[in-house]
């Protein structure tokens, strides 16, 4: 390795550099694609894991009564991972089938567990930043900025009401 590294700095040709410049340019752009791709799939799963335990806790009743706030702190923060757990967008929607339940989305939120034997649809949606541009993932502009929308669901049936 080290007579290499010697060949290498006693050529004056600069051939070698040049083609060192040529494959350390794409290598280095394919480790950050492949390092922030990672890191998009951690944190695209961190919000299914937390649309999930959202889902569990409004299928149990804990979340009954909680205001937006105290539900984001309890049940969606613990999963965000790398996400900022404010720019996470929550949608709860009590519906009576799922088909009016509305599309995910980065800016408009609502929060209703619905009652006794309702169906609720959980989105939770997230703007991650990019930084390496990519050739075929959906890239958005969400305030001012680059981002890949992230999104996750969860749909429940809120248990009926007690037999009299």
């Amino acid at each position: 390795m080290r007579s290499t590294w010697l060949r290498f700095k006693a050529d004056k040709r600069g051939s070698t550099a040049v083609e060192f410049g040529l494959i350390a340019t794409p290598l280095v752009a394919s480790f950050l694609m492949i390092i922030e791709m990672g890191a998009a799939y951690w944190a695209g799963a961190s919000l299914d894991l937390a649309a999930f335990r959202a889902g569990e806790a409004i299928r149990t009743r804990v979340a009954v009564g909680m205001d937006p706030e105290t539900f984001r702190s309890r049940f969606i923060c613990p999963s965000a991972g790398i996400m900022t757990c404010r720019d996470i967008n929550i949608q709860v929607d009590a519906m009576a089938t799922f088909d009016d339940a509305p599309p995910p989305s980065l800016t408009s939120s609502s929060f209703n567990t619905g009652g006794l034997g309702q169906s609720v649809a959980i989105q939770l949606s997230y703007p991650f930043p990019v930084f390496v541009n990519y050739i075929t993932a959906p890239v958005i502009s969400f305030n001012g900025r680059r981002a890949l929308h992230l999104s996750a669901a969860s749909a429940i049936i809120n248990p009926p009401p007690p037999a009299p």
